[in-house]
């Protein structure tokens, strides 16, 4: 360093030797030339700030958590440090501390839009949808065009049961950006909840068009096509689920239920065999190839599913009325004499 140069030379070029790096998603050089720089200025707000995001970003959320913990404490003035630190309790699940940090940006800039909106998210993550909300109103007051906002209030609007007011909301979002992740599914699912199903089939298909390997929406657009009768379609599609995630367990129990409505059985057996090779708890699974071991006669094998369910999950109904079935039950109540 030349005579005349001053301490913030080699700061600079550190911070930007660090933000080089963090661009790139180098995060662990990244934090090292952050260091740097808070060496050569232990005062320096910005390389603080920025070692804390870095930090984050590189999964050490602890760490990540101290630096913002040390920054609010120096800078307590300065928003972003309570945004920042927020979204790491978010990431802990600490919500009512994310609501506190959030609150207190919300104070020092009642007009930040951020701020309303991820505050929203974590009252909403607790339960608390109405105020989440009157969160997702301010933000949408603020800008009208905050897609993200717009589609989490309907989905607080749909879990409150304000369906129109969810549906007009999910109208607008995708008015402002049709290709919006999730918003075809979760408008399917508010259309199933109104009793229109073609009208979420179509919203659907309109998700599977935008992202052909969602099958999260293959699958629910199958098990309507079920509802509906289609089951050579339903199959079709649950095919497509398959291949596009052959670990999901989900699509071997929708197309076993097509097959044993066609009696199907052995088919349907297999595939209730093939969703349980795949998850090895699924209590559905153990419950519907229980239930039908019953309707076949093969009452042993249905015992020992509709056990299996009971002892996974021992607060399900359903697998306690199955097992009470003709058949089923005698054999129960003659193992009971015997033990």
């Amino acid at each position: 360093m030349g005579s005349g140069e001053s301490e913030y030379g080699p700061v600079s070029r550190a911070l930007k030797r660090g933000d080089s790096a963090a661009q790139q998603g180098a995060y662990a050089a990244a934090i090292t030339h952050y260091r740097e720089a808070i060496h050569l200025k232990p005062d320096c707000a910005e390389a603080l700030y920025k070692l804390g995001c870095a930090l984050n970003q590189n999964d050490d959320f602890d760490a990540a958590a101290a630096t913002f913990d040390e920054y609010v404490r120096r800078w307590p003035e300065d928003v972003n440090g309570y945004l920042c630190r927020g979204g790491i309790h978010v990431r802990n699940g600490e919500y009512d501390k994310a609501i506190s940090d959030y609150s207190k940006a919300i104070t020092l800039n009642p007009a930040s839009v951020y701020g309303h909106y991820v505050r929203g998210r974590a009252r909403h993550a607790k339960g608390r949808i109405e105020e989440a909300i009157e969160d997702y109103n301010k933000a949408i007051c603020l800008r009208s065009d905050h897609t993200d906002a717009l589609f989490c209030r309907a989905l607080g609007y749909a879990e409150t049961g304000q369906c129109e007011r969810a549906l007009a909301d999910y109208m607008e979002v995708i008015r402002l950006q049709p290709s919006f992740p999730g918003v075809f599914r979760s408008l399917a699912l508010l259309h199933t909840k109104r009793g229109a199903n073609e009208s979420a089939l179509s919203a659907l298909g309109k998700a599977i068009e935008i992202a052909p390997n969602d099958y999260e929406a293959c699958l629910r657009y199958a098990e309507l096509l079920m509802q509906k009768g289609s089951s050579k379609e339903a199959l079709d599609d649950l095919d497509r689920v398959v291949q596009l995630n052959s670990d999901y367990a989900g699509a071997h129990l929708c197309r076993a239920n097509i097959y044993e409505r066609g009696g199907c059985y052995d088919t349907a057996l297999s595939e209730y065999g093939e969703a349980l090779r795949r998850d090895a708890d699924c209590v559905e699974a153990y419950l519907e190839r229980g239930r039908l071991y019953g309707r076949i006669d093969r009452y042993d094998e249905a015992i020992s599913d509709l056990s299996k369910a009971i002892s996974l999950r021992p607060q399900y109904a359903a697998a306690f009325y199955f097992r009470g079935e003709k058949g089923v039950r005698t054999i129960f109540q003659a193992r009971q004499r015997t033990e």
